[in-house]
């Protein structure tokens, strides 16, 4: 008996870094550097466009062209007074992929996306195709998703990226419009996006043997327990 319950004890570990792995949740940081060569309608951008990046909060929100009360609750949800979970919670979203967002993790803070031409804020007509960085974006999290804020539609959508480069951390997203965006992820679940993801696999592997060896030692025990009722 010493011997079977230092096995299920090696198994449950086994069983607890699996999960450990599939389910770890990662802190929030800010993007990184934006790809400069994105298309507008699908046409390469030739210099005429810069995107930059910016902090949102109450104070800026007017030139973003934000309500006060969304970039105060942005603002909140990225000095960490709400979990991401919370922050969505009684949001009317856009939701066509039916993400589970009460086990959204956050992968970034929220930070808006703005045009410059000549140095000058500016917008412009049509879907936009832009290649991030996302510092923390690794494999084996789940399916990522990205949490967009329009401020010409005044909706809050969940976006599928294009792809998905856990490589060089970056995704490739398309935008209606563009303005405050924050990169999530569901654990557990993965989407269809363009990826290598070679530990999907591997980690479902892990818990899948770490359950059939479960099953197993559970039927030894069952054995031994009859065996020695019936001496």
């Amino acid at each position: 008996m010493k011997k079977i319950s230092k096995l299920l004890l090696s198994l449950s570990l086994l069983c607890g870094l699996s999960v450990t792995t599939l389910f770890a949740e990662d802190s929030p940081t800010n993007v990184g550097t934006v790809d400069q060569s994105f298309t507008v309608n699908g046409t390469a951008n030739d210099g005429t466009y810069e995107i930059v990046t910016a902090d949102l909060s109450a104070a800026t929100a007017s030139y973003f062209g934000v309500s006060t009360e969304v970039a105060a609750e942005i603002e909140s949800f990225n000095n960490g007074e709400v979990t991401l979970a919370q922050f969505v919670s009684g949001k009317t979203i856009e939701n066509s992929a039916n993400v589970n967002l009460s086990s959204a993790n956050a992968l970034s803070y929220f930070v808006d996306f703005s045009v410059y031409s000549n140095g000058e804020k500016t917008e412009i007509d049509g879907p936009v195709t832009l290649t991030f960085e996302v510092p923390n974006l690794t494999s084996g999290l789940g399916s990522v998703y990205v949490l967009h804020y329009s401020t010409v539609r005044d909706v809050y959508e969940i976006i599928t990226p294009d792809s998905t480069d856990y490589t060089n951390h970056a995704l490739t997203v398309t935008f209606e419009d563009l303005s405050p965006v924050c990169v999530f992820y569901v654990s557990g679940t993965y989407n269809t996006v363009n990826t290598s993801d070679a530990s999907v696999s591997s980690t479902s592997a892990n818990l899948y043997v770490a359950a059939i060896a479960l099953v197993a030692v559970a039927g030894v025990c069952a054995y031994t327990f009859k065996k020695k009722g019936s001496n």
